[in-house]
Parts: C-alpha cells; sequence; structure tokens
C-alpha cells in the first residue's frame, strides 16, 4: 500500500481513510513523504465529494460507495470520478461502467485496432509520410536532423546546425517547428525563428533566447535521446483561432471510428493553450472546451489543471468560448474521416487538427488517445468505441 505513488487508486485511499488510527508511523524520509502525499490525496477526493454533495449532488456515501465499486470491478479511480462528474444525480450508475481507463482501456482499443500496426502513427516520420503520400493537409516536411542518416526533403544531408541553417535558407521558411520523433504531450516541441544575419543564429521560443544553431542542435539532440529531430513548418493558424491563444496553435481532439455505416467523428473538444505557452497541453495550463459535432459549436469549457485559479471564466473571456464556432467545420469532419482511411488496421485513432486560414490540416494522429477525453465529452468510453451508429 505505502509503495503507490500520488496517482493511486481509490482502494487504497479508503483503506488509508478508514485505517488511520492503525497506522504505524516509522518510515523512512521516502516512506514518510509517500504516506503524506497518498493521504493529501485522499483528503482532496472527500473534501470535493463534501462540496459537490452540498452543491446538490449525490450524497457523500452515495460518492465513496460508487467509487469503491467502479475501482474494484472497472479500476476507474475517484480522480476520474470527479472529472467525469460522476457526482451528478441525473448520471445513471450503469453509464459510469462504461467509462475505461488504463489497461482496461487499451484492451479495448487493442480489440478494435491491430497492436502490430501502432508505430505507423506513432513515429512521427512515418505517420507524416502516410499522411503526405494519400495528400492529407499537413504540415510541410523540411527534414530529419540526425547526425548520422539525417537528410531534408531535397535529399541534401541534414546531419548538424550549419546544414539545418542551410536548409531554412534554400527554403525560406522564416520559422521551423522542431519536434520529438516519438513524443507527446508537446514535450520537446519548439519553434524557432532564423536569423537573417550571417552568424548563423536562431531564436528559439521555448527557450526564450538567440544562440548558435550548433548550440541550439546540440541541445535538442541530448533533449531527444539521439532519436533525432523532425523539422517542419511551423503552422499559422486561422485568425480566429489565434483569437482564444495566440502563442499556441490551438487543435481540435476528435475520436473518429470506423463504423457499420462508415467513418464517423464520435466526439470532439478543443484544446486551448495557456497565455505565452507553445502548446496546447492542458497540464501545462491549457484548457479544454466539448463541441457539438453536428454544429462545431464550443460549449462550456470542462477542464483547468491550475488549482489557484477557481474556473475557466477567470482566465478565460467567457465570451471567446461559449458558442464559438470552428471554422471550416465541414471540412474538418470530412478530413477527420479520410484521415482515418490512410492507416492501415486502424479502426479508431484521436486526431489533432489544426485550422489554418486555408482550412484544417491534421497535426497527428493518437491511436491510444488520452482516455480522460471520454470524461471531459460526457460520454461512456464503450460507446465513443462501439462501431456502431445507433
Amino acid at each position: 500500500v505505502y509503495k503507490r505513488q500520488a496517482g493511486m487508486s481509490f482502494r487504497y485511499n479508503w483503506i488509508l481513510i478508514t485505517n488511520l488510527n492503525r497506522i504505524p508511523w516509522v518510515y523512512a524520509e521516502s516512506g514518510a513523504q509517500r504516506m503524506a502525499g497518498m493521504l493529501g490525496l485522499a483528503k482532496s477526493y472527500l473534501d470535493q465529494s463534501i462540496r459537490r454533495a452540498r452543491e446538490g449532488g449525490l450524497p457523500v456515501w452515495r460518492q465513496l460507495g460508487e467509487m469503491l465499486v467502479l475501482e474494484l470491478f472497472y479500476s476507474v479511480g475517484p480522480g476520474f470520478y470527479h472529472k467525469a462528474k460522476f457526482w451528478c444525480r441525473d448520471t445513471p450508475f450503469r453509464e459510469k461502467t462504461r467509462y475505461r481507463v488504463g489497461r482496461r482501456y487499451i484492451k479495448s482499443v487493442a480489440k478494435i485496432n491491430n497492436h502490430n500496426y501502432y508505430k505507423l502513427s506513432q513515429h512521427k516520420l512515418s505517420e507524416k509520410a502516410l499522411l503526405t503520400l494519400f495528400k492529407i493537409p499537413t504540415a510541410e516536411f523540411l527534414g530529419y536532423l540526425h547526425p548520422a542518416s539525417g537528410q531534408s526533403r531535397d535529399g541534401s544531408p541534414l546531419t548538424n546546425g550549419n546544414e539545418l541553417a542551410g536548409l531554412m535558407q534554400r527554403l525560406y521558411p522564416s520559422s521551423a517547428a522542431i519536434k520529438m520523433p516519438e513524443g507527446s504531450c508537446g514535450v520537446g516541441f519548439d519553434i524557432i525563428d532564423l536569423d537573417a544575419g550571417e552568424h548563423k543564429q536562431i531564436y528559439s521560443r521555448a527557450l526564450k533566447r538567440t544562440l548558435p544553431v550548433d548550440e541550439y542542435v546540440h541541445i535538442k539532440t541530448a533533449e531527444f535521446r539521439g532519436q533525432g529531430i523532425l523539422v517542419e513548418t511551423a503552422i499559422v493558424q486561422h485568425t480566429l483561432m489565434s483569437r482564444l491563444n495566440a502563442t499556441s496553435v490551438n487543435t481540435l481532439r476528435l475520436w473518429v471510428r470506423r463504423t457499420t455505416q462508415g467513418n464517423v467523428v464520435k466526439s470532439g473538444l478543443l484544446k486551448i493553450g495557456d497565455s505565452g505557452k507553445l502548446t496546447d497541453y492542458t497540464a501545462t495550463g491549457g484548457l479544454v472546451v466539448p463541441l457539438d459535432i453536428r454544429t462545431g459549436v464550443l460549449g462550456k469549457p470542462a477542464f483547468r489543471p491550475p488549482a489557484a485559479i477557481a474556473s475557466a471564466v477567470d482566465y478565460f473571456d467567457s465570451d471567446k468560448l461559449e458558442g464559438f464556432e470552428i471554422p471550416f467545420w465541414n471540412d474538418v469532419l470530412s478530413l477527420a474521416s479520410q484521415c482515418l482511411n490512410v492507416f492501415p488496421e486502424h479502426n479508431f485513432a484521436g486526431m489533432d487538427i489544426a485550422i489554418t486560414e486555408g482550412g484544417p490540416l491534421v497535426v497527428e494522429i493518437n491511436v491510444i488517445p488520452d482516455p480522460g477525453h471520454a470524461a471531459r465529452v460526457g460520454i461512456p468510453t464503450m460507446d465513443l468505441l462501439s462501431g456502431e451508429t445507433g
């Protein structure tokens, strides 16, 4: 029990809450710290349940009982319980049992997609190759920088900083996006701006400073642990999307499923980056807003990580969010459906799509997208993964 980390499940919280008087308090410092973290997390869940009950939700005893059953039989923990608003009185308990997280979620996806083909979408180079081959709009590929096998799109070597600077000068992109070939959650993402001078320096928007290209490549090579560096043109988003947050490309996350009636976009939300951040990753302060699949109109914000801010309205202008209509919505639905056909043995995926002035383009696809998506859009996981349209 005491080796569980801060993300522990409800069954361990329940043991701790109900047996505090029996716990021997003689542990090494690390053990005591872990215990403090677990107790703090358990108290947080209990406080949330009490607050929701006072706001008109299910009584505390009912919430705790449901959490225990969901954890023991469905591996759905209390964090997901509150994220999905299971404390609402109008959500039938049977519906709550249709959500999946962890291994159960991975197994559910594996029944739909052939795991032997996962790397086609999990490695950004192979993913971009397939997208480009089938004329799916995506950020333009500039090159793959690697000290041994790097190559630009025009066939010239791309193995060091000098060659990266030369590539940008030849192809004239004033800015380029830097990505880890195999990464997620925006880790390592950067946009670099090439200095017009002769000193071969770049400005890194992530590092927020100017430095020699060689030094920058050395830093990224070490950060990416020998994977190499994917270089793309930087996406310039639609003016309306930029008004939500100008420093990040605010992307749509759509869950697409091949069904008996063809490919169907089952759910969607918009990810909005935090002011000053380059990515729309929610853990760095971004916002998640569900949308109406039929119209592309945003609903109420569903998730906001920073605890210091009471609600999304305190941080974002609500007038910019609720009722906001995604540009090119019909084109978005068509593109998401078309994209699924490109990847063999894939019958389900989470699509990340950006909106530019010229229309939507695919940022990447996720063969095992974050299961928290189901909680945020309020649709059970098994309904989203179902191949039936009814």
